[in-house]
């Protein structure tokens, strides 16, 4: 008996049982949100137009749907499209200890595999629990910030022992079988944060990767592939191997007491999760107050230290986003877009706002401070303040110590559903978007190909151009 032996045995335990029922109920909720972002990563983003024309041309059994194409496609290769595309918008799902987005890799994986396999909404939900409590786990064990530090992006990285597992379950493989696809996995486990240097469409790339390599793991290991039983806590191991600051006994503590599915919080902002807290406090801090752009002097941020190389470093670049991705990873850049339009939906962060002479300016005044009482309640919590100098000589201030989305101040069901609509136009017309919903909530008694079949009728009924604005949930602690 070792770590891995014995978190692989508890997760694997977890598909072969009920959920909870507000376990289930949360996972819905979850897997509408994942849908969500995924239609409007297939709708708005280019990586997921390159990504899927590169899937359909390499063919193969007709196996899952992918979001964007009719033709369906083999089930590792629709998971692939699937977590790209989800992951374009930075509007999925996110567990904070872990610092990674367990979701867009486990939802991917176990859609795929649930079509392929026939299988319901029943057993498609304790799988994929089981996955992000195996993938969370490992990535919250492994210290993410010292993987940042070593250039490890934690999502795909962790994500793909998670989509193994839950690959496994639905492949109805035995233990032995299950362990060995986890073992397999580590042969998998990549993502590189340089995509940082250039705001490059790479980020996107690693959790299709992930949940592609997971199911990949799983039928590796249904024809017998073998795989170490210690891929995790091991000499070599991904703990060993990928972090300076792993503690092994974090894969196992208080196992069976908690859920990790529980512990992952839901985006409002489309933008890096780092840059969610000091967004928010700086929203917090003008609530209420008379104020306006052309009166600020200077805005002061503070921010834990893990997301320092990702959202501030090199400031420069930061102040000049050239794309997307730039401006989703530029901390000032993303505060003074909140503040500009009041929110920081994915419609702010367009290539559009990367020339707004109004948002540059504005983002020329941020500066990004260390705090060391921040760090001392991180990955716990992911705290920011935020001190908006203005010319009369009022400074506002605002904090935040857990942001809207969190499980601490989650977003409310209707609001999930609000977010989910905005996202799902044009992808889907809106009595398409309503059917979707329905098949979300009743998912327990139906084939996950019937969920999927909405995904796949890309070009079915009549598309308005129109866009639905999307706005913020009430950011007011609850």
């Amino acid at each position: 008996m070792n770590e891995t032996y014995t978190l692989v045995e508890a997760c694997w335990s977890i598909a072969g049982e009920p959920l909870p029922d507000e376990v289930e109920k949360y996972a819905k909720l979850l897997l509408l949100d994942y849908l969500g972002v995924a239609a409007a990563g297939a709708e708005l983003e280019e990586s997921s137009r390159h990504t899927r024309e590169v899937a359909a041309a390499m063919g193969g059994a007709a196996e899952s749907t992918a979001f964007g194409l009719e033709e369906k496609l083999p089930a590792p290769a629709a998971a692939f499209v699937n977590g790209v595309t989800a992951h374009g918008v930075e509007m999925d799902d996110t567990h904070s200890p872990a610092s990674s987005h367990p979701g867009v890799v486990v939802w991917s994986a176990g859609l795929a595999v649930a079509e392929q396999e026939g299988r319901s909404g029943e057993a498609l939900l304790p799988a994929v629990a089981a996955g992000y409590e195996l993938a969370c786990r490992v990535g919250y064990a492994a210290s993410p910030s010292s993987m940042y530090a070593r250039g490890f992006h934690p999502t795909s990285a962790s994500g793909v022992f998670g989509a193994a597992l839950t690959s496994a379950c639905l492949m109805e493989l035995d233990l032995e079988a299950a362990r060995m696809a986890v073992g397999i996995a580590g042969s998998f486990a990549a993502g590189n944060m340089e995509y940082l240097a250039q705001g490059s469409m790479t980020k996107r790339l690693q959790p299709g990767q992930a949940a592609h390599a997971g199911i990949l793991s799983a039928l590796l290991a249904r024809q017998g592939f073998t795989g170490p039983e210690t891929i995790l806590e091991g000499e070599f191991g991904f703990l060993h191997a990928y972090s300076d600051g792993a503690d092994p006994h974090l894969l196992t503590e208080s196992l069976g007491e908690t859920w990790e599915i529980q512990k992952t919080g839901l985006k409002a902002y489309g933008c890096c999760r780092y840059m969610h807290s000091p967004i928010e406090a700086s929203l917090r801090a003008i609530e209420g107050q008379p104020w306006s752009v052309d009166e600020v002097v200077g805005i002061r941020v503070g921010l834990v230290d893990a997301g320092w190389g990702l959202v501030v470093d090199p400031i420069a670049h930061k102040y000049t986003p050239a794309t997307r991705v730039d401006g989703q990873f530029s901390l000032p850049f993303g505060v003074a877009t909140a503040l500009v339009h009041g929110q920081a939906t994915v419609h702010e962060f367009r290539e559009t706002q990367l020339a707004d002479p109004t948002i540059l300016s504005l983002a020329r005044k941020v500066t990004v401070e260390r705090d060391g009482a921040l760090d001392r309640v991180y990955p716990t919590l992911w705290p920011s303040w935020s001190e908006i100098e203005l010319t009369d000589g009022r400074v506002l201030r605002g904090e935040v110590n857990t942001t809207k989305g969190d499980p601490d101040n989650p977003l409310k069901p209707e609001e999930v559903r609000a977010k989910f609509e905005a996202l799902a136009w044009p992808y889907w017309s809106e009595g398409e978007a309503h059917e979707v919903v329905s098949l979300v909530n009743q998912v327990q008694a139906r084939d996950t190909a019937e969920l999927m079949a909405r995904v796949r009728c890309r070009a079915s009924g009549a598309r308005s151009e129109k866009k639905r604005p999307m706005t913020v949930p009430d950011t007011s602690v609850s």
